[in-house]
């Protein structure tokens, strides 16, 4: 009779302290003997970590037109001067997103399971191809290119299969498809030194640039360790190779001033990018587990009671350091460009319309690049409980993004009855990591659930990328065969504003969930493009050889939606609140 109320209290006992805890089930007796947790199931996180370059990620492989130049040795030395060795190029930065995934618990120790994930990347890296050609004892070609590589967002999809080295810690290996969308940007600028006779210098050379976006496929295999912290809650650590493959892009050298259009054509180069490297991340994930039974009884490890057994009966205390992960969606607020050309009336002769009409095809109007893409990255914060109802604090957090827009400013100027002027400059911007320091103000509409206002300071890495292609219509002529036009690619660090809301859920005495928008300003910035008339007849000179261009400037503003889950660390005490 002892033993049956001792097992009845037991029960009792259990069962109130399942009660309490919101994301166990009920639990009885027969969880003491039960021998592991169950993983099967389906399971949605977040994630957060830095991809590191594993090795020069760039090749540069200059040319030179020998019908330019004329004799082998003048050819050979401005293409190996374009040749320039790329040392330095490793893509590295933040990145963080999100992932869902399957597992399958095939034994005690043994699961499988299928992993897609997406995140947000400000991966990428920048160096030059400087090279030098000596051409005869006194003589040299220089050329410089610097180059940009990276990747904006990036995404797999992946199996696992893993070993329990105990019911919830599980070490896993991984692999799967892997893909991403990559940027290229070169921007070459030469010049020659040749003492003899110093006929040749970078003054009277105009070079293309380039600006190119893929989306790539490749692969990624790395391994990892989970551990199953309460019932539906698990934490991950990660290392990942990916191998996006390549891309290239074709740069050319015109010289200025020169009444034959078919030896305007100097040299130029093909850089090649590799966009390859290792992502240590981190990651929270909430296992849908609830309800699993093996014989009529739910199974859970001992560890995890013992977890569950800790949260407390009073209220929340709010007051504490927390870390957590975040994962969400930019969306540009408006259109974020603005062209604004202009023409060289020395080359149109002074001629006044004909000037207004080139300027105003430069002109064209920027639409509808607005600015969207995945976020997510990592936060860090302290809250202090003022009282029942009042909660203050601070917060900073670092996020990849591929946030991001692409549109075309298109301008017409007419010129007389029969004739104008068509332009058509492709306009990229965007921000490829981003961060915040913001100040936090809540009210407790319930013990446990927050509200609040938030802003401060924010940061990110923005670009800005412009490829103009100037055609003209006039008397029945057209084509853009005779103009050349610098292209841009920009990239700054830029500081603004944010405020916004959002609300938190803290279900247990140390995990809470939350969702926020914040409105983010970063200011803008400007590129200049200027358009180059390859054929000068009459030895015109060359300080007219400037058709003429236009100023873009981008603005980086917008609105980021996003989910996160927070750790609070509970290590320092709280002033005592009234229970509700």
């Amino acid at each position: 009779m002892k033993k049956f109320i001792f097992s009845i209290m037991q029960l009792a006992v259990l069962n109130f302290s399942s009660a309490i805890a919101a994301d166990l089930p009920v639990i009885n007796s027969a969880l003491m003997t039960a021998p592991t947790p169950i993983w099967t199931g389906f399971y949605a996180g977040l994630n957060s970590g830095y991809g590191f370059g594993v090795y020069n990620n760039a090749q540069n492989y200059g040319w030179a037109n020998s019908a330019y130049f004329g004799d082998l040795a003048t050819t050979m030395a401005f293409a190996v001067a374009n040749s320039g060795p790329v040392d330095s190029l490793n893509q590295g930065g933040y990145i963080g997103g999100g992932q869902i995934g399957y597992n399958y618990q095939i034994t005690s120790q043994a699961v499988v399971g299928l992993e897609v994930d997406m995140q947000g990347a400000g991966i990428g890296g920048t160096d030059s191809a400087i090279g030098m050609g000596a051409y005869g004892a006194n003589a040299a070609y220089v050329n410089n290119n610097e180059i940009q590589a990276g990747i904006r967002w990036m995404g797999t999809a992946r199996g696992r299969v893993g070993y329990l080295i105990t019911p919830d810690i599980l070490t896993y290996v991984t692999g799967g498809l892997a893909y991403g969308g990559s940027y290229l940007n070169t921007n070459p600028s030469s010049a020659s030194v040749i003492p003899a006779n110093g006929y040749f210098g970078s003054s009277h050379l105009s070079f293309t640039q380039n600006s190119k976006n893929s989306t790539l496929v490749g692969w990624t295999s790395g391994a990892g360790a989970e551990w199953m912290l309460s019932t539906n809650w698990s934490i991950k650590g990660e290392a990942l190779y990916y191998n996006l493959g390549s891309q290239s892009v074709n740069n050319t050298q015109y010289y200025a001033n020169n009444s034959t259009p078919a030896h305007s054509i100097v040299g130029g180069s093909t850089t090649r990018a590799y966009y390859q490297g290792i992502i240590a991340r981190v990651g929270a994930n909430y296992n849908f587990v609830l309800n699993k039974i093996i014989s009529g009884e739910p199974v859970i490890s001992k560890s995890v009671i013992r977890r569950s057994q800790n949260l407390t009966l009073n209220s929340p205390l709010w007051t504490t350091f927390y870390i957590g992960l975040n994962s969400g969606y930019g969306f540009g607020t408006s259109n974020n460009a603005q062209n604004y050309g202009w023409a060289n009336p020395a080359h149109f002769f002074l001629n006044s319309a004909e000037t207004a009409a080139y300027a105003i095809s430069n002109s064209g109007l920027v639409d509808s690049l607005n600015q969207g893409g995945y976020i997510g990255g990592g936060q860090i914060g302290y809250n202090y409980q003022i009282t029942s109802q009042a909660v203050v604090g601070l917060e900073v957090d670092m996020q990849g993004a591929g946030i991001g827009g692409t549109d075309s400013a298109i301008g017409m100027g007419a010129y007389g009855a029969n004739a104008a002027y068509v332009n058509n400059n492709e306009i990229q911007a965007g921000i490829r990591w981003m961060g915040t320091a913001r100040g936090r103000v809540g009210y407790l509409i319930t013990p446990d659930i927050l509200t609040y206002v938030t802003g401060g300071l924010a940061y990110g890495g923005s670009y800005l990328n412009t490829a103009t292609t100037p055609g003209e219509i006039k008397n029945g002529f057209s084509g853009s065969s005779p103009f050349i036009s610098t292209q841009n690619s920009h990239e700054s660090l830029l500081t603004g504003w944010t405020s916004g809301v959002g609300s938190e859920w803290k279900f247990s005495s140390n995990w809470s969930i939350k969702g926020e928008a914040l409105y983010y300003d970063l200011g803008s910035q400007k590129v200049s493009n200027i358009q180059y008339w390859l054929c000068i007849p009459n030895g015109i000179s060359a300080g007219q050889n400037p058709v003429g261009g236009s100023d873009t400037r981008a603005y980086y503003q917008g609105i980021i939606a996003r989910i996160g889950v927070n750790y609070h660390f509970n290590i320092i005490s709280a002033p005592s609140v009234t229970k509700y």
